[in-house]
């Protein structure tokens, strides 16, 4: 489940539509069914909750069709689930992200996406309608509906959430973009929990992005860095009492490790890991070239 991996070929379909989307829109809100590959998130390179390193896959959405503009505000969302299979049962994919845009010099943006991954489980009832409202139920599990699991926990939700915030502060005089994006992917039952283990299972990525003119062309520099690894911080066992070796991110094999078709719909590198890239490139009306340096440590 790593980045080198082709997609999988499907020999059962002669004929496909892929990328594609179905809806009305009204008012500038869109709602309808898609199979068109999505990215959330500041980052050029990677995303820690969606990127376009796999296939789209079939899901229903309800969206901002174009942002939504008051003076120099502007807001963006985007809510969709999507039903899959990991070759045993069903399992439910949703997310609920937003975008707020303060539009001046400099622009900032900042953001959100809630991403759950539920079902898979045969000893708990499941279906599309609930899991849809998983992106609307409370953050702590100690507020959230229980599921009454032999074993565990009332507050303990036994499904796979991920919840990322981002920045992006752009410079429209310098072309320059400037961005952090900040993620976990464990539930915390209380705010206690979350004040003593803020930085339990996170993964950040940062970078920036400038185009700077060169007669008439355009130059390109960028660099990002991401990472999910897991430190002797975060697993110390005077805040947490873990395993350093457990795996941080998209470690559920019910779940398919995050992935559709072999590839990960999120940052491409993958549980305990790290990613730098480096890139280069001339751009103008008739040709472009990038040149790129990219590291990945799993």
């Amino acid at each position: 489940y790593l980045n080198e991996k082709g997609f999988e070929k499907k020999n059962n379909k002669k004929i496909e539509i892929v990328n594609s989307t179905m809806g009305i829109h009204f008012f500038k809100i869109g709602i309808g069914f898609s199979n068109k590959d999505m990215w959330i998130g500041p980052g050029f390179h990677s995303s820690l909750s969606m990127s376009n390193n796999a296939q789209g896959f079939n899901h229903y959405y309800i969206s901002s069709f174009d942002e939504l503009r008051y003076n120099k505000y502007g807001f963006n969302f985007k809510y969709f689930i999507s039903e899959r299979n990991n070759n045993h049962s069903s399992f439910f994919h949703n997310s609920l992200s937003a975008t707020m845009t303060y539009h001046n010099n400099p622009t900032i943006s900042i953001g959100f996406n809630r991403v759950h991954l539920s079902g898979g489980d045969s000893t708990v009832v499941w279906n599309i309608s609930k899991a849809s409202q998983l992106s609307f139920e409370p953050l702590f599990g100690n507020n959230k509906d229980k599921y009454f699991i032999s074993g565990q926990p009332d507050y303990w939700d036994p499904w796979d959430q991920l919840l990322i915030g981002f920045l992006n502060i752009h410079f429209p005089s310098d072309d320059l973009d400037l961005y952090l994006e900040f993620g976990t992917d464990d539930s915390r039952a209380n705010f206690t929990d979350l004040r003593s283990h803020w930085d339990h299972a996170s993964g950040y990525i940062f970078g920036f992005k400038k185009f700077s003119n060169l007669n008439n062309s355009k130059l390109f520099i960028g660099a990002e860095f991401m990472s999910t690894k897991n430190s002797t911080h975060t697993l110390n066992p005077n805040f947490y009492r873990g395993d350093i070796l457990t795996e941080n991110f998209y470690n559920k094999s019910s779940y398919l490790y995050s992935t559709y078709n072999g590839r990960r719909w999120a940052a491409h590198s993958g549980s305990d890991s790290d990613d730098k890239i480096l890139m280069l490139g001339l751009i103008n009306k008739e040709y472009s070239s990038l040149i790129s340096f990219n590291y990945e440590r799993h």
